[in-house]
């Protein structure tokens, strides 16, 4: 099992993990953190380096990746993960470490991590980019998915939709939809779970435990499953894969901690997620508000907006569990935004469902919902007429002609830019 210190991409703003202190010890640690995200293999024993291809230059037809692993003496390299635009494409067990893709005729711009895991437990990294090439013209074609839930008024999931009786409007403007089906398509999901100390009360995590592997149990084989938990700060517990064995093993292992620093687990996991190609959905479990452990001031860098913005941004649809009595009234340290508004605004406004759960007892009903969600879901999808790449937000609402029905979808999408 991997257990990794959760980094954003270089270059990207950075809204870390706090820890709980004096004022002037929290900006002295974001300062240190700024500077280990901006280099983050600099905490690994080993060294990554991307011998070819080389960045900055284009690449077409097959493509061989060629990595170095130099670690000190008595620390071996374990394996070598190979990505290329956010996909695994290749893990490698000894050397030459080296794989290949396939680049086709090079219209496309492409992003290429080498990861190594070594035998004292650290992880190291390397990054390259290389740009399309000139001439090649990309396809503009733009197709905007929505996925999409429909109840009755009892809460019993609506089925048989048909086309006609539906209607997305995209800024006011009525669309065309050319994609249309009910069929379960598989999905990257991220299981964060609150391991702040507030969860040690009434066997809390001990019953979230269960619950979550009972979750992750039932969902669909071709699922993949990434287990993140967040405390002071945000750790990835086990990235994602299909093997239960591993995501099980990484949901046993969660210990209750210290403060919440919510907003920068909600940010930087669906940042994660964004990385993914397909449907994606964060389940997020949570009992209490932003906050650091002390009291003294908030558990987040990043704020509420920055967390919902970025889960719009990234498309990713998030269910939230909120457990525990006093969601209306846990605020968080700027008392701007009680636990039941933070939950159910970052589910309600990405497509999701919030969850309010007042006992421990219940979380497996919960997670059983959140089945139910990801089973019963339309996916609809449609050619914008507005096909400028601005990077402008559109605002989609899903309309159903039949009367007394209750549909969940996202609120829109930021237009790509490229």
């Amino acid at each position: 099992m991997n257990r990794s210190t959760l980094h954003e991409k270089p270059g990207a703003a950075h809204g870390a993990l706090l820890l709980p202190a004096a004022l002037m010890a929290v900006a002295l640690a974001l300062g240190t953190l700024a500077a280990a995200l901006e280099a983050p293999d600099e905490k690994a024993g080993a060294g990554v380096r991307i011998l070819t291809p080389e960045a900055g230059l284009p690449l077409f037809g097959e493509v061989p990746i060629l990595a170095e692993v130099t670690a000190p003496p008595g620390i071996k390299p374990l394996k070598v993960e190979v990505f290329v635009d956010g996909k695994l494409i290749a893990t490698l067990l000894g050397p030459p470490f080296r794989a290949t893709f396939n680049a086709a005729e090079g219209g496309e711009a492409h992003s290429i991590r080498v990861k190594a895991y070594t035998s004292d437990g650290r992880i190291s990294s390397a990054e390259a980019y290389t740009p399309p090439r000139m001439g090649i013209q990309r396809s503009r074609v733009l197709l905007v998915e929505v996925y999409v839930s429909v109840k009755d008024r009892i809460g019993r999931f609506i089925t048989d939709l048909t086309p006609e009786e539906v209607q997305i409007v995209e800024d006011g403007s009525p669309q065309v939809i050319s994609l249309f089906t009910t069929e379960r398509k598989p999905v990257h999901l991220i299981c964060l779970l609150d391991v702040s100390a507030s969860m040690k009360r009434e066997s809390r995590l001990e019953t979230a435990i269960k619950a979550a592997q009972i979750f992750v149990e039932a969902l669909e084989p071709e699922d993949n499953v990434s287990v993140i938990t967040f405390s002071d700060e945000v750790q990835i517990l086990q990235e994602f894969t299909g093997d239960r064995t591993r995501i099980l093993g990484a949901i046993e292992s969660v210990v209750p901690q210290r403060g919440t620093a919510l907003y920068d687990a909600v940010f930087s996991s669906v940042r994660l997620l964004g990385d993914r190609e397909g449907r994606r959905a964060l389940v997020l479990l949570s009992d209490g508000q932003d906050l650091a452990f002390d009291g003294m001031g908030p558990g987040s860098a990043r704020t509420f907006d920055e967390a919902v913005a970025e889960s719009l941004r990234q498309q990713v649809t998030v269910y939230a569990i909120g457990l525990g009595e006093q969601l209306e009234s846990d605020f968080d340290f700027n008392r701007l935004h009680s636990a039941k508004e933070v939950l159910s605004r970052l589910a309600s406004d990405s497509g999701g469902r919030f969850f309010p759960v007042r006992r421990a007892g219940r979380l497996r009903s919960a997670f059983d919902q959140v089945l139910d969600e990801l089973r019963f879901q339309y996916t609809m999808g449609y050619q914008p007429k507005n096909d400028r790449r601005d990077g402008t937000w559109r605002g989609i609402e899903v309309e159903v002609k039949r009367q007394g029905l209750n549909v969940a979808a996202r609120k829109g999408y930021f237009a790509p830019t490229d």
